[in-house]
């Protein structure tokens, strides 16, 4: 296959950064004899990395895929190969679908713009579509269903405006020209985490010429605007949650808006008191918020389209974060605690350093030697004896977790068995030399992948089974995602 836009793939290119696509290889092949097929693991559990290395006085950087079976890495694809004169990265992010990469160009010593490119996983073989050769693509380029991507394009035109434009994820090259308009980047901002409505295909920016939120619905192409600053969703994608600080009173000012209802003015909460903001329960039905006089914590019920002040009170509390939709972790002055919707409140134990919430639960690390446990409201306690101030990575669903004090061993806990599985890594690849991991939990949970000073590997929740995941080449490995699985 050809390099998009006619580019040649060679390490003396006279450009400073060049994208080339590859044909799959199978696991052990030759690199530069590549076997036909495509790689992709039964069950959908891929895993796609960049890996980094020197060579011919430049550096390779590979945009990998591994199908993962029991056996560890049944196959491996190179998906895009960059050539760089400098140590920046490219940047890429899969879609939420799991059908799409968008890759970035890193961007050149002398200034030179980058491009995006847009490679399908789907099918017998890679495919690529240039969107921009002047462009770039925020931290959530992605919509929730995958079907939008939005980015920043330029031209080499003097004075030509930035713009933030979308596309639709099944765009090719020819159609770059007919995506949508947003704005120019600098009249707008927006938080990358609250950016996109959960479930849906708009997204907010603030306009800071009109000092408007605007609202985009890219499915529909229609618009909203309220004149609050950009605002953090509720997690079923209807309400937005706006927080205001008047910088002459010192006082805040909470308002929600229901996003279903265009033109309808925003509704703040306790008007002529400073409210700084509230948490979600996890299904958005629930709105916390701690109110000042008297100073207590108080649960709107926001399911009737207005909020609706409940029977859940608790002095001197502040809101935190929901571990689903009736329990919540709230801290005081006495300390964190536990607080339900019917007014049930359990203080954590007395010594605890740490409180961390994790998927329905809280891990809670203790002073001196106690340790670590695993505590849910219901009077769940699980030990994690081996957790005690190192690194951790908890699986999605909560029922394992993974952490080491050294890259030579890991320590994997099934929480619901109360089970203690001790990961050998030292002998695998370059682990037992390393200063530092990192851990990446499957979308599913089933398996964590570990990565080392450029050594990858494999192992099952279940049976603490472990593999070396092999690359083509040695290299340093930049980034670890797992692919969305379908």
């Amino acid at each position: 296959m050809s390099s998009p836009a006619g580019r040649a793939a060679h390490p003396h290119a006279s450009f400073t950064s060049v994208l080339a696509l590859l044909v799959a290889t199978t696991l052990g092949a030759c690199a530069d004899e590549p076997a036909p097929g495509w790689c992709e693991a039964a069950g959908g559990r891929d895993l796609l990395t960049l890996s980094r290395r020197s060579e011919n006085g430049r550096f390779r950087i590979d945009l990998l895929r591994f199908g993962i079976s029991d056996a560890g890495a049944a196959c491996t694809a190179t998906l895009a190969t960059v050539w760089q004169d400098t140590l920046r990265s490219p940047k890429f992010a899969v879609s939420p679908d799991g059908r799409r990469v968008v890759l970035q160009e890193p961007f050149t010593d002398d200034g030179m713009a980058h491009a995006v490119y847009m490679i399908d996983l789907e099918g017998n073989s890679p495919t690529t579509a240039v969107l921009s050769s002047h462009a770039s693509i925020p931290d959530a380029p992605w919509s929730p269903d995958g079907s939008w991507l939005v980015f920043t394009q330029w031209s080499d035109t003097v004075d030509a405006p930035v713009q933030l434009r979308a596309i639709r994820a099944e765009a090719t090259s020819e159609d770059f020209p007919t995506a949508v308009d947003l704005g120019a980047p600098a009249d707008l901002v927006f938080d990358e985490h609250s950016l996109w409505q959960p479930h849906g295909n708009a997204l907010q920016l603030w306009a800071v010429t009109a000092r408007q939120m605007v609202l985009h619905d890219l499915d529909s192409g229609t618009q909203a605007q309220w004149d609050v600053p950009s605002s953090f969703w509720s997690p079923d994608g209807r309400w937005l949650l706006s927080v205001v600080h008047d910088d002459t009173t010192q006082t805040w000012t909470t308002s929600v808006i229901d996003t279903t209802k265009p033109g309808v003015a925003p509704i703040v909460l306790f008007p002529g008191q400073s409210i700084s903001g509230g948490t979600w329960s996890t299904d958005g039905r629930f709105l916390a918020v701690s109110v000042p006089e008297p100073r207590e914590l108080v649960v709107l019920d926001m399911s009737s389209g207005s909020p609706q002040v409940t029977a859940t009170r608790f002095p001197d509390l502040q809101p935190g974060s929901w571990l689903d939709s009736t329990w919540m972790l709230s801290d005081a002055s006495s300390g964190p605690a536990f607080v339900n919707l019917d007014g049930t409140l359990i203080p954590i134990p007395e010594g605890a350093s740490r409180v961390s919430p994790v998927p329905g639960r809280v891990a809670v690390t203790f002073r001196g030697n106690q340790g670590q446990k695993y505590l849910t409201p219901q009077g769940t306690s699980v030990p994690i004896t081996r957790c005690n101030d190192v690194e951790e990575a908890w699986a999605p669903d909560g029922a394992h977790v993974v952490c080491w004090p050294d890259p030579k061993a890991a320590a994997l806990y099934d929480i619901d068995a109360v089970t203690r599985t001790t990961l050998t890594l030292g002998p695998i690849g370059n682990f037992g030399r390393a200063t530092s991991m990192q851990a990446f939990w499957s979308p599913d949970g089933a398996r964590v992948v570990f990565s080392a000073a450029g050594s990858l590997a494999v192992a099952d929740a279940v049976t603490g089974e472990i593999h070396e995941i092999v690359p083509p080449a040695p290299g340093e490995v930049l980034n670890v995602v797992w692919r969305p699985m379908r």
